[in-house]
């Protein structure tokens, strides 16, 4: 998703002129309504597609693997290899750009599935007390849904004015 918006926040920035940019909604750089509708257009356009001209890879599914997530300090849990599914789909609720602050913002939401394989581990002393035993080991297939998760981005970048035309 990040390597999309920083496409996306350079194309704004740029004024790049090629094909891609050409099929892209023009906006003002003050108007957020339209860059909101850009950035949706090109998540549901180019998600499953990707822009191989600019080496954006397909970012509905991603791939993941080998990610470890602490639970609680409790319990590791390693996503051996998933899919995350969904992105193409988001509702992009908020997105500006303020160049002259050098920030962006995104609300978004999403309905995502992950579905994969995974490694649970814990030697912690609370869940061999609670379960009863030594080091707790497992791993097996999973699969997750979450609905309607909202997430709110607020990103620096650096852009400079030459002649006219940010850079």
């Amino acid at each position: 998703m990040l390597t999309i918006l920083t496409f996306i926040l350079s194309v704004v920035a740029l004024g790049v002129n090629t094909a891609f940019v050409d099929d892209l909604i023009k906006c003002s750089l003050k108007d957020h309504e339209c860059q909101k509708n850009m950035l949706q257009k090109v998540l549901s356009d180019y998600g499953r597609t990707g822009i191989p001209e600019y080496n954006v890879p397909i970012f509905d599914p991603i791939i993941i693997k080998d990610v470890s997530l602490p639970l609680l300090n409790l319990v590791n849990i390693t996503l051996v290899e998933a899919k995350l599914k969904g992105l193409s789909s988001c509702e992009v609720d908020k997105f500006s750009t303020q160049i002259e602050k050098k920030r962006a913002t995104l609300n978004i939401t999403c309905d995502l599935t992950l579905k994969g394989n995974y490694k649970a581990f814990s030697d912690n002393p609370a869940i061999k007390t609670l379960l009863g035993g030594n080091t707790i080991k497992g791993d097996g297939k999973t699969k997750i849904k979450v609905q309607q998760i909202n997430v709110k981005l607020d990103i620096s970048f650096l852009v400079e004015k030459k002649n006219a035309i940010y850079i």
